[in-house]
C-alpha cells in the first residue's frame, strides 16, 4: 500500500529511497536475489514472475515462502549449469588452439 506525499519534496524522496536501500543490505539480502526499483519496491530476481514487494520485511517473508525456494535452487542448479558449460567450452577451446581468449565471442569486434 502507498501514500501520496503532501509536496513534492525531491529530497525527502532521496532519503526515503536512501533509507529503503539500506534495510535492504540489512536484512542480508543479495543484489542478485532482489532490485529497488525506481519508485521505491523491491522486486524478487529469483521467481520467474517477477513479484514487486512495497517493503523489505514483505521481501522477507517472501524469500522464505516455498515457490521462492524451489526458484532459488532452480537458478542455483542453473547458474551452476552455465558455469561448467563454460569451463567446458574453455577446456574445448583450449585443446583445439592451445590458448584461452578472455573475450566471448558475442563481444569481438568484427
Amino acid at each position: 500500500m502507498s501514500f501520496k506525499r503532501a509536496n513534492d519534496d525531491s529530497a525527502q524522496l532521496n532519503r526515503l529511497q536512501k533509507r529503503r536501500v539500506e534495510e535492504l543490505f540489512t536484512e542480508n539480502i543479495p543484489e542478485s536475489d532482489a532490485k529497488l526499483l525506481s519508485n521505491g519496491r523491491f522486486a524478487c530476481l529469483v521467481c520467474k514472475h517477477n513479484p514487486i514487494f512495497d517493503t523489505v520485511s514483505m521481501l522477507v517473508v517472501h524469500r522464505k515462502g516455498k515457490k521462492h525456494i524451489i526458484n532459488a535452487e532452480y537458478k542455483g542448479s542453473h547458474d551452476l549449469e552455465i558455469g561448467n558449460l563454460i569451463k567446458k567450452r574453455q577446456h574445448e577451446e583450449f585443446s583445439a588452439t592451445g590458448t584461452i581468449s578472455t573475450v566471448s565471442k558475442k563481444m569481438r569486434p568484427s
